[in-house]
Order: C-alpha cells, then sequence, then structure tokens
C-alpha cells in the first residue's frame, strides 16, 4: 500500500535571484558533508548500542558470575529510564541548540563504556545504565529532529 499510494513530495522550490523558482534538490557542499557525519557517528553509536544489548547478557553471566535475570534487570533499568530522559531532553531542547544536546550523546556513550569495562560487580553496571540511558535518549530521542534540521529544505525526509 506504501509503495502504490505514497509518493515522493516536490522539494521546496528556492527563489533565484532573478525572480525564478528553482528546484534544490541538493543541500550544499558544507551542509551535506555536515549531514553524512552526523549520520554515520548515529549509525556508529547505534551499532554500539545494539552491541551492548547483545554483549550484556554475556558480560554479567561470564565475568561478573551473576545469572541471566541480573542482565534483564539492567537492561529493564535502563528501558525505564529512557523515557523520562527522552521527554526531559525534548523539553530541554527547547532551551539549548540541538546540535549541542546530541553532541553530548557520545560523551554519555564513553563515560557508560568506560564503567562497563572496568566494572566488578552487577550493582556497579547497574548504575552506570544512568549513563546509558541518558546516552540512548539523547541519540535515539533528539537525534531525529536534529538531522531534519539539517535538511530544512526537505521535510519528513
Amino acid at each position: 500500500m506504501v509503495a502504490r499510494w505514497i509518493v515522493e513530495p516536490p522539494a521546496v522550490a528556492k527563489p533565484s535571484t532573478d525572480g525564478e523558482q528553482t528546484d534544490v534538490h541538493l543541500p550544499i557542499s558544507g551542509a551535506r558533508r555536515s549531514l553524512w557525519f552526523t549520520l554515520a557517528g548515529l549509525v556508529l553509536l547505534q551499532s554500539s548500542s545494539g552491541l551492548n544489548v547483545q554483549a550484556l547478557p554475556l558480560l554479567v553471566r561470564h565475568n561478573l558470575h551473576s545469572g541471566v535475570g541480573a542482565a534483564g534487570v539492567i537492561l529493564g533499568i535502563c528501558a525505564a529510564l529512557e523515557i523520562p530522559i527522552m521527554l526531559g531532553a525534548g523539553v530541554l531542547s527547547k532551551r539549548v541548540p540541538l546540535q549541542r544536546l546530541v553532541l553530548t550523546g557520545p560523551f554519555f556513550a564513553m563515560a557508560y563504556y568506560a564503567i562497563a569495562s572496568v566494572a566488578q560487580q552487577v550493582w556497579q553496571l547497574g548504575a552506570a545504565q544512568v549513563l546509558n540511558a541518558c546516552c540512548i535518549a539523547v541519540v535515539q530521542g533528539l537525534a531525529i529532529s536534529y538531522v531534519q534540521e539539517l535538511m530544512p529544505l526537505y521535510p519528513g525526509r
């Protein structure tokens, strides 16, 4: 149904200097480069987050010598914290530029992964889920809006 009835909207026309309207198909090169670097960074952050979810039970079971139930609790803590932090980040985005907020995501991730790599007990990994939830909330909650800001002539793309 989507392939048949949903059509690509026409590009927003940008007035040229001589008064005629021209179609703008591609953003300028600097903006395009920024967009591609942003998308590459977001893909890397999402990949590390996905690998974290897959490897966390192994870390808890084999390195921290706890049951897989503890891994479920740890992942549940992160999931429970994500939504309130995501809502708070959305409110904060009205006062702070999106770029600045999105750039905090990798720092939360680096701090979380540093703690996870040296954690000796399950509670340490559980406490670090606050940082992981902040990273996920910022990257997954605000990054879409930020990427959309990088493409103002293509709403919804």
